[in-house]
């Protein structure tokens, strides 16, 4: 195909504001479009190459699996190979599990599975993720494994071909806005809810190649710009609240389409993106995506991010121009690298990560490199996260049985859960019975007639699926309610929720004539391993800190609301000894209460149990 030296320039600005937005700079909240960027110019590169090659009877599957592997394999593996090392020596056990999680499932093209399973793309626990960034990767390569083979096999039906093409650009759009809108993480990771972002740069390729839109001089120059602009907005404008995919992504990939079929034929777009240090930087695009990340996450595990920023930079862009200049380029050539030595080089890279991956995640993250009396504290932390959910989802929805002992419905959020946990961890509720429903955190935990006037507090990108779970709606639920004993309120409650709250409870009241008991907030501040480790072991049971000012203000916010009302009980002054600014974040035994600084491990809720004594003498009665 003819080289566009201005696709390479827009390659440039999609992987700049991607690296900016991972850096933290507000100015490109929507930074993380960039990759919705390079899908359609992926999508329209891949289409020309194929289509010019199977109408010209020149298509081999072999030769286009080889380039790809040239293309991508060779500073791939450098990265991840060199990121393992590093993370080995930076990350602690936790995070080093992960990471080899990550490193299986990358030689696969599995990593957008794997990161959705971790739950979510946004907020501090992607940001030290060193390869989360892959996810992409995976998904092109989902792309490029199934659509040669469809082109090879309908390449003489022609009508065969643009139906199924407009079908499965349709089926995938649709499924992107419902998707999005029902759970975003999905819409986010998954193949199906971003194909139709590759379609349209295949569809690009299409209209050039078959010359339908033949625009000149002004017009194209218009029509680039215009294209540009519509990416600039998604950059500057969007955010992790923005509902994306969904059809917020039209803009970028819109934006990007009009671009590549306008701006050969432009003067200025084509001259401006043709400039030399925007190609350099194109060039250099898929290095510079390939190793800000690590760099990014291993700098913020040590704890230099934010002091080294412009330094941090400095070294991606050294090692993208090394890897470009010494790993990327001479791999593509065939008179140095032969087609053998490619399979040799992908299979034996490929199985040396999975085999690191495995070694990392079957030793725990290798604990023993730490000493004997920080172990436990680190085998605690990379065990906790599967604590939390499993008893509470486990009784989801349960009917009650017919017996003589106390129906209670718990309902809440992730909070909900770390308070049956705690009950469970008591043996004081032997006599009870427990159906649990969830309302999430960003959905307010209330009981209203009208959830309308509640929406504005609501983030966009989550308003959907609160609306689709439900708050106390259905009838299997209502009666739930109506033969419980009790109903108990456990949440993260934000301040827009405490607002609302003595209504909620009325209309409960009005409606099912039950007891209701009302449970306050906990946090333990903020849980930094690299700062608690430091902390001498026989320190460890009496180190006290500061809670979080968020919590300080709910939790005085409930005591406002409710302090009279007799089922309402407060959890942060028990659980901190008194005082709800300071708090124990260590067991007895000096293991953490909580991992992250709100819910709680498995030994946290042990603990718990014995502070809330008193309070869990009280609810194990029923109320008179």
């Amino acid at each position: 195909m003819k080289y566009r030296a201005e696709i390479d320039g827009l390659r440039a600005l999609a992987v700049v504001p991607v690296i900016l937005f991972h850096a933290g700079f507000e100015m490109f909240s929507g930074g993380f479009v960039g990759v919705d960027v390079f899908f359609v110019i992926s999508g329209y590169l891949i289409t020309t190459i194929l289509v010019e090659n199977i109408e010209n009877d020149r298509f081999s599957i072999v030769n286009f699996y080889e380039k790809r592997a040239r293309r991508i394999l060779p500073v791939l593996y450098l990265v991840t190979v060199s990121s393992a090392i590093a993370s080995t020596f930076i990350l602690y056990p936790e995070y080093l599990v992960t990471f080899g999680k990550s490193l299986i499932s990358t030689p696969i093209f599995l990593a957008n599975f794997f990161f959705w399973s971790e739950r979510g793309y946004f907020g501090g626990a992607s940001e030290l993720q060193p390869l989360i960034h892959l996810w992409s990767l995976a998904v092109e390569e989902q792309f490029y494994i199934i659509f040669p083979l469809f082109l090879l096999l309908i390449r003489n039906h022609k009508k065969v071909f643009y139906t199924t093409l407009a079908i499965a650009f349709f089926a995938s759009i649709i499924s992107s806005y419902y998707i999005t809108s029902i759970h975003f993480d999905t819409a986010f990771y998954f193949p199906i809810t971003r194909a139709w972002e590759l379609i349209f740069g295949a569809l690009a390729a299409i209209i050039l190649r078959k010359e339908l839109f033949d625009v000149q001089g002004y017009k194209a120059d218009i029509i680039s710009i215009t294209g540009l602009l519509l990416i600039s907005y998604a950059y500057l404008s969007f955010d992790s609240q923005t509902p994306f995919p969904s059809i917020y992504a039209l803009i970028p990939v819109l934006g990007t389409f009009l671009y590549v079929v306008a701006a050969s034929n432009s003067r200025i777009t084509k001259a401006v993106f043709s400039s030399k240090p925007l190609v350099i930087i194109g060039l250099g695009s898929f290095s510079l995506y390939l190793w800000h990340q690590p760099i990014f996450a291993l700098s913020r595990h040590l704890g230099i991010f934010e002091s080294s920023i412009p330094a941090l930079l400095c070294l991606t862009s050294l090692l993208s121009y090394l890897s470009y200049r010494y790993v990327e380029s001479p791999f593509r050539n065939k008179s140095l690298v032969s087609r053998k030595m490619v399979a040799i080089f992908s299979t034996v890279g490929g199985l040396l990560l999975i085999v690191i991956g495995s070694v990392l995640v079957l030793n725990h993250g290798f604990p023993n490199r730490y000493p004997v009396k920080d172990r436990a504290l680190l085998t605690q932390l990379s065990d906790y996260k599967s604590y939390n959910q499993i008893a509470f989802d486990a009784r989801r929805g349960r009917q009650f049985a017919d017996n003589d002992k106390r129906r209670i419905v718990l309902i809440g959020d992730s909070y909900a859960k770390d308070l049956l946990n705690v009950l469970i961890e008591s043996h004081l509720f032997s006599d009870a019975q427990f159906s649990t429903h969830q309302v999430n955190s960003e959905c307010g935990n209330l009981y209203l007639s009208n959830y309308e006037e509640v929406e504005h507090y609501i983030p966009r990108n989550r308003l959907e699926r609160c609306k689709v779970m439900g708050w106390y709606e259905g009838a299997s639920f209502d009666a739930i309610l109506s033969e419980a004993d009790e109903i108990w309120l456990a949440a993260s409650w934000e301040s827009w929720v405490v607002d609302y709250l003595p209504r909620s409870m009325e209309n409960l009241r009005d409606k099912y004539h039950k007891p209701i008991r009302v449970f306050g907030i906990k946090n333990f501040g903020k849980i930094e391993p690299y700062e608690l480790l430091a902390i001498p072991a026989n320190d460890r049971a009496t180190y006290t800190q500061r809670t979080s000012d968020s919590a300080e203000e709910i939790s005085a916010k409930l005591a406002a609301e409710l302090g009279d009302y007799e089922f309402f009980y407060p959890l942060m002054q028990p659980l901190c000894g008194g005082s709800s600014i300071e708090c124990r974040i260590f067991t007895d035994d000096g293991l953490l209460m909580s991992a992250d600084g709100k819910h709680l491990t498995k030994e946290g809720a042990i603990e718990s149990s014995k502070r809330l004594s008193s309070v869990l003498a009280e609810i194990s009665s029923p109320p008179r």
